[in-house]
């Protein structure tokens, strides 16, 4: 499925991953219940959520072991077939390890990538842009949604490392979560977009209980940034 960032729109779905009733146990071999991970998948077909997001922060991305990771997004993408988009999360410690499980990902059928930092140390603007740089040259043609979560990837990414960002053919789009920092960001996009340097929308996430889409975009501290080409 070949997507660019006109196909980022409407609402994306975020999915948690669901555990087995032993996952605390040390001796667990697969801790994602993956029939629950169907349900779920099935639940946001049903509610036409847009596009579909797995293993972020919210999915366990630091705490599945790589073999439950693949296994989770073959689930995902399998009980999906092809019936919208599908983004997996990548985030490692590292770019090789990222770059390694990228491809994984790819190779058991994801539409792109959600790509937030390693979590460890802050990194600065430099650091930030050759971290997605790399990524991109490695997985060629692969979308890529930056993910910005400032307390899980120690800081923000600032407004001006966005705009390098934005000139990476494949990255088609920014998850930021954060709170009033958002303000500035959102002014920035807003006079960028105005020259025409990017485009904004926002951005809705989850499902609620009962399984309908929830519209939680005008509550929410998460957008969706679309990035064109270059």
């Amino acid at each position: 499925m070949k997507l660019t960032y006109y196909d980022i729109r409407g609402v994306f779905g975020i999915l948690p991953t669901p555990a087995t009733s032993d996952a605390s146990e040390w001796s667990t071999k697969n801790s994602v219940n993956l029939p629950e991970v169907e349900k779920l998948v099935r639940l946001m077909v049903d509610a036409k959520v847009d596009l579909i997001a797995t293993t972020g922060t919210f999915g366990e991305c630091a705490t599945l072991t790589r073999e439950e990771l693949v296994s989770l997004v073959e689930c995902v993408v399998q009980t999906n077939s092809r019936s919208r988009p599908v983004f997996a999360g990548v985030t490692t410690l590292n770019t090789r390890d990222t770059i390694a499980l990228a491809r994984q990902l790819i190779e058991v059928g994801a539409d792109g990538l959600f790509v937030g930092r390693p979590m460890w140390l802050a990194m600065d603007d430099d650091a930030i842009v050759r971290y997605y740089e790399d990524i991109a040259r490695a997985m060629p043609g692969v979308p890529l949604v930056v993910y910005d979560n400032p307390v899980a990837f120690k800081g923000k990414i600032s407004p001006a490392a966005y705009l390098r960002l934005a000139k990476i053919p494949e990255v088609v789009a920014s998850k930021h979560t954060g709170g009033p920092q958002l303000l500035a960001i959102a002014y920035a996009f807003f006079r960028w977009r105005q020259h025409g340097w990017m485009r904004h929308k926002r951005f809705q996430t989850g499902l609620s209980p009962l399984g309908r889409a929830a519209s939680l975009a005008r509550q929410s501290s998460t957008w969706l940034l679309r990035m064109p080409f270059s």
